[in-house]
């Protein structure tokens, strides 16, 4: 250190040891993801969500645009996006009656866009959600394929594929 007992954010992180990231898994062969199975998840999944912005209509492109501030560039990024942080309450009501044009509603938004990452405690609580997210925080390190039985289920239950939890990148 410096000698006044006080380390510096570098030697914080440096102490720690080596970080564990989770390694990325390449499915450029697969342009779009594998659409999964609708009765794996709490709601029906949003396919349009999941697929590459040149693939969208014109019409789905410049409603997402619009209301949203999509580009190409941050819908093939999945949560790049600052409204992807926010919970469907939290959007504005022109953007909840764009989700609705394309066939959401805001169960979806939460659950396959948000992951309630952006619910409280006792949001969380009161959705009987609380559980599921302990252990999808502490098996984030991990590849899907890695995940124990527990974990899957409390990953599809917070509306991830394998694919959003491998890679997270359209195209």
């Amino acid at each position: 250190g410096r000698g006044d007992g006080k380390q510096t954010l570098a030697e914080q992180f440096a102490s720690l040891g080596p970080i564990q990231l989770r390694p990325l898994k390449d499915l450029r062969p697969n342009l779009s993801p594998p659409v999964p199975v609708d009765d794996e998840f709490p709601y029906p999944y949003p396919k349009i969500r999941f697929t590459e912005w040149a693939s969208l209509s014109h019409q789905t492109r410049e409603i997402m645009k619009e209301n949203f501030g999509y580009n190409k560039g941050n819908w093939n990024a999945l949560g790049l996006n600052d409204n992807e942080r926010m919970t469907c309450s939290q959007l504005t009501d022109a953007q909840r009656q764009a989700i609705q044009l394309l066939g959401w509603n805001c169960d979806v938004w939460d659950c396959f866009i948000n992951h309630y990452k952006s619910y409280n405690a006792k949001q969380l609580g009161d959705s009987k959600l609380l559980g599921h997210v302990d252990v999808v925080r502490s098996a984030w390190v991990k590849l899907w394929a890695d995940l124990s039985e527990d974990e899957l289920q409390s990953a599809t239950r917070l509306c991830f594929t394998e694919f959003v939890w491998d890679v997270g990148y359209l195209g």
